[in-house]
C-alpha cells in the first residue's frame, strides 16, 4: 500500500506536507514538488490499530496471536517509514502522540478500503468463456454492428467468436461446441428464435443472362449453402428447369464459375460483391422468398454470461427493450 510522507515530516525548506500527495510550489518560478511515496505492509497498520485500540502491546501481541517483540518491531518500522513516533509507553498502558491520533482515522479508512476491495473481489464471479457463433450469410449491413455489440457486453464474460457457414454452426451447436450462434435458415425454419429476414437476390456476373428454353445453370457456394434450398424450392415451384454445375464440395470451384459468367447463384442483399451483379425481375428467374436470421442456443444449463451475451444479440438485432426468447 502506497501513502505519502505523514503530516509530521518537514521538507528541507521546513514547510509541513499533509497525509495526502499534494503538488506545491515552491520559490518564484512556482516549480511543482511531488511527494515521494512510501511503501507501507498493511500488517504494520493492523498492528498500529490493534494496539492503539487495546493500548497494551501484550493485549495487541494476544489478540493477533504474535509475539509482543513482534508487534513492537513492527510498530517501529511503521513509525521509521512514516518518519513520526505514533505511540509513548507508560508504566501502565500506551498513548497515542499527536501524530498518532491524527493518522488513526486514515490508517483506518485505507484499512477498510483496503478489506472491501478484498472482499468484493472475492464475490465476482470468475470470467466465463462464452462460445458465439456467427454466420457469414448474415449479411454486411448486420454482421458489423451486432460483433461490435456482443463485444460491447459488460458481464465480463471472455467471449470466443466463430465465423462459419450456417450448416456447420447448426452443427456445431447441437454438438454443443458452441454456446450461442446466429444463423441464416429458410424463413420458415422452427429452428431458434428469430432475429430478423434477409432479402435474396439472384446473382451473376455482369452481362450474365438465362437463356430461354435451356436450364438455368446455377452454383453454390459449397455443399452446406445457407441458400441453396430456398434457391431450389423457388426454382421447382416455378417450373423453372436448372442445373448444378460443377456440384463440388470445394466452395472455390463455385465461385470460379460464378466469376467465369457460366453460373447463377443466390445471395442475400448487402453481401453482393462489386464483381457481381443484381439479375432483374424480367431474367426469368422465381422470386426468392426471405430468409431468417435466428439464433441458436445449445441445450443444457445456461451460464449468465451466456445469458448476458443472448441479451445482447436480441437488442442489437431488434432494439433494446425486446422480449428475449425463453429457453427451449
Amino acid at each position: 500500500m502506497h501513502l505519502p510522507p505523514s503530516s509530521g515530516m518537514k521538507t528541507s525548506s521546513g514547510s509541513k506536507r499533509g497525509p495526502v500527495q499534494r503538488l506545491i510550489k515552491v520559490n518564484s518560478d512556482e516549480r511543482e514538488y511531488v511527494g515521494k511515496m512510501i511503501d507501507v505492509d498493511t500488517k504494520l497498520f493492523r498492528t498500529f490499530l490493534t494496539v492503539a485500540a487495546e493500548r497494551s502491546f501484550s493485549v495487541g501481541a494476544r489478540r493477533m496471536g504474535y509475539s509482543q517483540a513482534t508487534m513492537s518491531l513492527r510498530i517501529q518500522a511503521l513509525e521509521e517509514k512514516l518518519g513520526v513516533r505514533l505511540l509513548e509507553r507508560g508504566p501502565r498502558d500506551v498513548r497515542l502522540t499527536a501524530a498518532g491520533r491524527s493518522l488513526l482515522p486514515e490508517i483506518q479508512a485505507l484499512v477498510d478500503m483496503h478489506d472491501r476491495m478484498v472482499k468484493r473481489s472475492k464475490e465476482t464471479p470468475a470470467f466465463a468463456t462464452v462460445r458465439v457463433g456467427i454466420a457469414d450469410s448474415c449479411g454486411a449491413s448486420l454482421l458489423p454492428g451486432l460483433m461490435n455489440d456482443i463485444l460491447d457486453d459488460r458481464s465480463g464474460a471472455q467471449l470466443d467468436i466463430l465465423r462459419r457457414r450456417s450448416g456447420c454452426l447448426q452443427q456445431m451447436i447441437e454438438a454443443r461446441r458452441l454456446d450461442l450462434a446466429v444463423v441464416v435458415l429458410p424463413g420458415d425454419s422452427p429452428a431458434g428464435f428469430e432475429l430478423g429476414a434477409l432479402k435474396l437476390r439472384w446473382v451473376a456476373s455482369p452481362g450474365f443472362m438465362p437463356v430461354p428454353g435451356m436450364p438455368v445453370p446455377v452454383a453454390w457456394s459449397g455443399p452446406d449453402c445457407p441458400f441453396r434450398a430456398m434457391g431450389v424450392a423457388a426454382l421447382e415451384s416455378s417450373g423453372v428447369a436448372y442445373r448444378e454445375v460443377l456440384p463440388d464440395p470445394d466452395e472455390q470451384v463455385g465461385q470460379a464459375a460464378l466469376a467465369a459468367g457460366t453460373a447463377v447463384t443466390v445471395m442475400a442483399e448487402g453481401t453482393v460483391p462489386e464483381a457481381m451483379h443484381v439479375l432483374p425481375p424480367d431474367s426469368g428467374l422465381p422470386a426468392l422468398h426471405r430468409a431468417s436470421v435466428r439464433l441458436l442456443e445449445s441445450a443444457g444449463m445456461q451460464s449468465e454470461a451466456t445469458a448476458s451475451v443472448k441479451r445482447r444479440i436480441v437488442d442489437a438485432c431488434l432494439g433494446a427493450g425486446a422480449q428475449a426468447p425463453p429457453r427451449a
